[in-house]
């Protein structure tokens, strides 16, 4: 006879999250290279780009010199600008996109390469199976399609070397944008992503058949950023939010005539309530760009630290390397250990967009 006891531990063992990133990490970074994966994930940002300006800017002259004339101001002042006007957004979109989404996907293999990047293992298709992030100040978002995009290529990876840990896609993306003209760019250039992941044919993209992308499923299972859930940083409480959103799900419930109260709080508190109450992931991508915008944010900063993080995720923080930025990372890193949170050491050195091939490659175009 066979106990419950002895035959659980007959079955091999899963590996943890981290265990499971020292296995294969380097496998699959090496895949993502090698199996052209990360270079057409690229090529749709670059080709999706091109799109959004054809929408609109069309071939009308004038509005390309409107948003050409953008550029200098978006490349030396953007601390100062408010991007609610579009030529701006879309030349922010430009001149930073793809630079940026480049500068993310190699925090993330840094991160899978060194056993720390948040990992969940998926047990269906929906949301709530998956994990949530949050790029906060994103302008266009670059952060969180990179972010979507290695998630959905490390899923593919592990649906064929190692089936019985399938990874969790991007479940939530959550974009905090103050500026008016972001999220309208930001929506557009969604909307042409969309199209050449699924091999459509639209502008930026040669006439002919094209295939859809190598990891088309992951990303149909991910969730495609639109607009901006939230403009204001400072007064963004992730868990209040929840919470209240399973209040006014009970509420209504209890209008039901079949729903006792009980059945309405169960219903209210157990099923998926349609927004995370913590974040595998967030991102802020030169967002916080001179110490005195930490005061600004002092009270978010904490309930970001504090209480708005599953166990296991991760705070990244992107930023240049000018005398502006010199005291912010020791003043996070500070933050960060009061609020008993672990700082990763090795992410010090600057990181250079461009620098893989598929990047070089995809600047050449």
């Amino acid at each position: 006879m066979i106990t419950a006891d002895s035959a659980q531990s007959s079955r091999p063992a899963i590996p943890t999250a981290r265990q499971w990133e020292l296995a294969h990490g380097r496998d699959a970074v090496e895949w993502m290279r090698a199996s052209g994966t990360a270079q057409r994930m690229l090529t749709d940002i670059c080709s999706a780009v091109e799109t959004t300006v054809d929408w609109l800017v069309h071939d009308d002259s004038q509005r390309a010199r409107w948003v050409i004339r953008q550029y200098p101001r978006v490349l030396t002042s953007c601390d100062v600008l408010q991007f609610n006007d579009p030529a701006q957004a879309l030349a922010y979109l430009i001149l930073h996109l793809p630079d940026r989404y480049c500068r993310m996907f190699q925090v993330l293999e840094r991160l899978l390469l060194n056993a720390r990047l948040p990992l969940g293992r998926r047990r269906g298709f929906a949301a709530a199976d998956s994990f949530a992030a949050i790029d906060i100040g994103a302008g266009p978002g670059p952060g969180i399609f990179a972010i979507r995009n290695f998630y959905a290529a490390l899923a593919r990876y592990a649906a064929m070397r190692d089936p019985q840990w399938p990874i969790a896609t991007l479940g939530y993306a959550t974009i905090v944008e103050r500026s008016r003209a972001m999220p309208y760019i930001a929506d557009r250039f969604a909307q042409a992503l969309a199209a050449m992941e699924h091999g459509h044919e639209v502008p930026g993209r040669p006439a002919g058949p094209i295939s859809p992308s190598p990891v088309a499923a992951e990303l149909d299972r991910s969730a495609r950023p639109y607009g901006a859930d939230h403009d204001d940083f400072a007064a963004l409480d992730v868990r209040e939010e929840h919470n209240r959103a399973r209040r006014e799900r009970e509420v209504s419930l209890n209008y039901q005539e079949d729903v006792t109260p009980s059945e309405a709080h169960w219903y209210a508190y157990n099923e998926p309530a349609g927004m995370p109450s913590s974040y595998a992931l967030a991102v802020m991508m030169n967002f916080l760009t001179t110490t005195g915008a930490i005061p600004k944010f002092t009270d978010a900063i904490e309930r970001l630290m504090r209480r708005s993080l599953v166990p296991g995720g991760t705070i990244l923080v992107l930023g240049g390397v000018g005398a502006q930025y010199r005291d912010i990372y020791p003043e996070l890193d500070r933050r960060a250990r009061a609020a008993r949170l672990r700082v990763l050491h090795d992410f010090e050195d600057p990181l250079r967009a461009g620098q893989q091939e598929e990047a070089l490659a995809a600047s050449a175009r």
